[in-house]
């Protein structure tokens, strides 16, 4: 079986078994014309015994019959497991625990743990440890089990606020006020309102004043216009002592000035209230000098959270360079690497460190976990890092081994002789590289003193023609050009730091 922990092919399947019943067999001769005469054994029962095909009086089983039959007898031969084993797999455990009872008993109930475990888990995850994993970063990703009862309440307590929204329950306005208090912007409320009356007008203009027309009212007489306007209609009503209507004149106009003063106040302190600030020098800049303060703490920020990252990218980078050269170590070791130069070394490391970003990268598990930390309100550095490490620490021996092998393939067969052949190859390789990247990019290669093979005749390079002269200008400001070992092209130098 392809899922077995355990590769039972060396153990002896055929280990007799005790039999679940006893039966005599006879040789039965079948005449064939015109050859020997051959014999079959055919199975005959003892009468009063039970076979898998036939009953103890003789009479033949039924299909159900055979099946119980079997299940009966595969536990009179007391396999190891249960029913919810493959019949194969018990009979090989059982093979294995024959061999040596004493030793390998406790084995094999181990071994069946094990393999039940895994079927159990592949019938959830049927991908496998890949899947596992996954699963896990997310639930790490989202704070465990604490952290989804968290989400959890967060979302009925959305949930919540939107059942009264639809329901135009007023006492929506408690739970938001609520959570302003608790959040310390209590003034958020006063500051969303104007937005929302002019919003509410836009989209529904009778619901608008049925909701300001009340607030209107409500606040005309909590300036006592109810009192001005009896006052008004007395001194309109008002009679002489012959009892004919005769309008206070003077009372009303007391009355007009009074309620046009108020009315003018109100209109001014209306005004300053919604109007835009004056741009007084003063007040720019005051303006400028809060812009300038805001730049300056968002600039903070970004460095602050720059340094960060660049801290634990660091740590996280000297960690696999450790890792990492821990598991190349055991390969330096080996003859085949022993003549390698410093350089070749150095361009393995890069290789091995480039395989690793591009595992690292198409890791869901990680990047999610990852993505997860880096989120956070406060990203905590630490865990970050051991995280990083652990992850390296499962994989480093197959990046390594896979990255030495493809570029390798004969390190384990050859000797010091191969190797050297070999780092000679990619020396030269990566020379040809470099030596091609200065001409490209214009960025010469350091050099430790100037070389005595400058090329001083003219020559064309990266498509520009430089004549002796222009040569000779580059070699007075410290620069040049010199062929390249295998004498096909040529690279860009300078011995000046």
């Amino acid at each position: 079986m392809s899922d077995a922990l355990v590769d039972f092919a060396m153990v002896d399947s055929a280990v007799p078994t005790d039999s679940a019943v006893e039966t005599q067999t006879t040789e039965v001769e079948t005449p064939v014309e015109g050859t020997e005469t051959q014999t079959t054994e055919v199975e005959t029962p003892v009468e009063g015994t039970e076979t898998e095909t036939t009953n103890a009086d003789g009479s033949e089983k039924s299909e159900e019959e055979r099946i119980a039959f079997k299940e009966k007898s595969a536990k009179k031969e007391d396999l190891p497991g249960d029913e919810k084993t493959p019949q194969d797999i018990r009979k090989a455990l059982k093979a294995f625990r024959d061999t040596n009872p004493t030793a390998n008993g406790e084995m094999t109930k181990q071994l069946h743990n094990s393999y039940e475990r895994w079927n159990a888990a592949k019938a959830i995850f049927p991908k496998g440890v890949a899947e596992m994993q996954e699963v896990k970063a997310f639930v790490d990703s989202i704070g465990g089990p604490e952290g989804y009862e968290k989400l959890q309440a967060a979302v009925d307590a959305v949930t919540a606020v939107d059942e009264l929204l639809y329901a135009a329950d007023p006492k929506i306005w408690e739970n938001v006020i609520e959570d302003l208090k608790a959040s310390g912007h209590p003034e958020a409320l006063a500051a969303l309102a104007p937005s929302f009356l002019s919003k509410l007008k836009a989209h529904d203009e009778e619901g608008y004043y049925n909701t300001t027309i009340p607030v209107v009212a409500n606040a005309l007489k909590e300036v006592h216009m109810d009192s001005f306007v009896n006052q008004f209609n007395a001194a309109l009503t008002e009679k002489n002592e012959k009892g004919e209507v005769v309008p206070n004149l003077s009372k009303i106009t007391g009355l007009v000035k009074s309620i046009t003063d108020w009315y003018t106040d109100l209109d001014k302190d209306a005004k300053a209230r919604t109007a835009t600030p004056t741009d007084t020098p003063e007040r720019k800049k005051f303006l400028e000098e809060k812009a300038a303060f805001e730049k300056t703490k968002t600039e903070a920020a970004t460095q602050e959270r720059t340094k960060f990252e660049n801290g634990v990218a660091e740590d996280c980078d000297k960690r696999n360079n450790d890792i990492l050269g821990k598991a190349l170590g055991a390969f330096l070791k080996m003859p085949y690497f022993k003549e390698f130069p410093y350089e070749t070394k150095v361009d393995l490391g890069n290789g091995i460190k480039a395989r690793l970003y591009d595992t690292l990268k198409g890791d869901k598990a990680y990047q999610l976990q990852m993505n997860a930390m880096w989120k956070q309100k406060t990203p905590d550095r630490a865990k970050m890092i051991q995280y990083h490490e652990a992850k390296v620490q499962s994989i480093a021996n197959d990046i390594v081994t896979k990255t030495v092998q493809a570029r390798y393939p004969g390190y384990a067969k050859g000797g010091s002789a191969a190797g050297k052949a070999a780092a000679a190859v990619v020396k030269r390789e990566t020379a040809a590289k470099v030596a091609t990247q200065s001409v490209a990019t214009g960025k010469p290669i350091y050099v430790a003193s100037r070389p005595e093979n400058l090329i001083r005749e003219a020559i064309k390079v990266g498509g520009k023609d430089y004549s002796a002269s222009d040569l000779v200008t580059l070699q007075i400001v410290g620069r040049g050009f010199v062929k390249s070992t295998d004498g096909k092209s040529v690279k860009f130098i300078t011995w000046r730091k």
